[in-house]
């Protein structure tokens, strides 16, 4: 596996970047928030304020109308009288003082006006005609805003003077309130514009402080090489910023770790393949040594007959032949035959071998039958008995503990397992002794492990193995 030593030439996709969205989103919300607010409290209040300057205006032409209720207004009008007429306007001129009204006036059958802060007529009779009409038939009436002469806005409200049919009272009243309204929905508009102002800066503050840490995090990512330290990704900015930093780390926390494991196992496997080489090389070089002297000492001495020097080579080659078959042995894969096996048929074999090399084989006292490969049953086992004879045993017994499946113990007299070896028993060509090749243990555990059993080391004195059989 090859690294690049750069930052990944993978560039990212297209498109629109936390920092807009952020900022755009905070505008959206602004303008959505003080719309709404505009439209809220602009429309609510101006309709509000109409409703009670209205109800003011005809709340005070009913009380107008209920003080001029004993004027008798018929023959005032009728006469005409100069003396009359002058305390009647006197007395309209003081109510629409007291009541602060910009104008009020009695409005007759055949539209007389009386009153009217001296001006002739009612200024907006034409205009008001119906609503007058309807305050004479007995319903009091409010007419809309308009805007005077003086460019103020002004309200009239109508009444009718009961007891004097016919005969309305018109007030009219400022509609200064309503023009500070007006002003103030301006006022709103310019301290809008400002707040939408102040939402543009900000989104922008807080996009920039929610983006600046994801962007300091990503340049450090991506300056990362291998067998950088965790800690050369800092943790800053908000708390989710901090977590993603906090799994980074983690991350090359892990990936440190495994490059460490991958190169122990490189180097326990460079060891290993040493190690084999080197067990090749003792192992095949015995062998051949012994030829070499064979043919120097034919040359030296009278050769022996033909068939004495072809038997001695021949055996020489076999057992070249067989550490070589062992070596490659390592390299194929198992591959069980299963067929019913006699254990029983099995041992009496390796009893055979074990005797040749000076150890006594005690066989279980029962039997069984087991579906399993025969042969890699027996490379197992003569692996177990060739381990026992290098530890100096002369007796292997063998006993079962359990069926289904079969679990043989082998225990032999030999010196034991020393307390520094126990970890490492298994491991390929790991031996102490100088004529071992540190293939016997590891290829017993590998035969069982094939038919889907296991080797184990129960007991290190005396030393007892615990092997499980299985059918593959």
């Amino acid at each position: 596996m090859t690294h690049s030593s750069g930052v990944s030439d993978i560039s990212p996709a297209r498109g629109w970047t936390m920092w807009l969205a952020v900022w755009l989103a905070t505008i959206a919300a602004s303008a959505l928030a003080l719309f709404s607010s505009w439209q809220l409290t602009s429309e609510a209040f101006q309709e509000g304020l109409e409703d009670s300057l209205a109800t003011q205006v005809e709340a005070q032409a009913a009380m107008a109308a209920a003080a001029l209720r004993s004027v008798p207004v018929e023959t005032v009008a009728a006469l005409k009288g100069t003396r009359s007429l002058s305390r009647l306007q006197q007395d309209l001129d003081q109510m629409r003082a007291s009541g602060g009204l910009h104008d009020l006036a009695l409005i007759g059958p055949d539209a007389t006006v009386i009153g009217s802060t001296g001006r002739p007529g009612w200024v907006v009779a034409d205009a008001d005609a119906a609503l007058i009409d309807q305050a004479r038939a007995n319903t009091p009436r409010v007419g809309p805003l308009y805007q005077g002469a003086d460019d103020a806005v002004y309200l009239a409200a109508y009444s009718p003077l009961f007891e004097h049919p016919g005969w309305v009272v018109a007030v009219e009243a400022s509609g200064a309130p309503m023009e500070a309204a007006t002003a103030m929905r301006r006022k709103l508009a310019w301290v809008s514009g400002l707040v939408m102002i102040l939402a543009v800066g900000a989104g922008a503050g807080l996009a920039a402080a929610v983006t600046r840490p994801l962007r300091r995090l990503a340049r450090e990512l991506g300056g990362v090489r291998p067998g950088d330290p965790p800690k050369c990704v800092a943790l800053h900015g908000p708390l989710e910023v901090q977590l993603v930093g906090s799994a980074a780390r983690q991350l090359l926390d892990a990936v440190r770790d495994r490059d460490a494991q991958l190169r122990t196992a490189h180097e326990r496997e460079i060891r290993q393949l040493s190690a084999l080489a080197a067990a090749v090389a003792h192992e095949v070089r015995n062998p051949l040594n012994a030829i070499g002297l064979a043919f120097e000492r034919l040359a030296r001495t009278r050769p022996p007959s033909p068939s004495q020097v072809h038997d001695q080579v021949r055996c020489l080659l076999d057992e070249i032949d067989g550490i070589v078959e062992r070596f490659m042995d390592l390299s194929r894969p198992a591959d069980p035959v299963l067929q019913e096996t006699d254990l029983s048929t099995v041992l009496r074999g390796l009893a055979v071998d074990a005797a040749a090399a000076g150890v006594e084989l005690v066989p279980p006292a029962g039997e069984a039958c087991l579906v399993t490969d025969p042969h890699l049953l027996r490379q197992a086992l003569r692996n177990l008995l060739r381990n026992a004879a290098q530890a100096a045993a002369t007796t292997v017994r063998v006993r079962i503990v359990g069926t289904a499946p079969l679990i043989l113990d082998i225990e032999d007299n030999g010196k034991g397992i020393p307390d520094a070896e126990v970890g490492q028993l298994f491991d390929w060509f790991h031996t102490t002794r100088a004529q071992g090749s540190g293939l016997g243990l590891p290829s017993a555990r590998r035969a069982l492990r094939s038919l889907g059993g296991d080797l184990q080391l129960v007991n290190r004195r005396p030393a007892v193995f615990r092997a499980t059989i299985g059918g593959g």
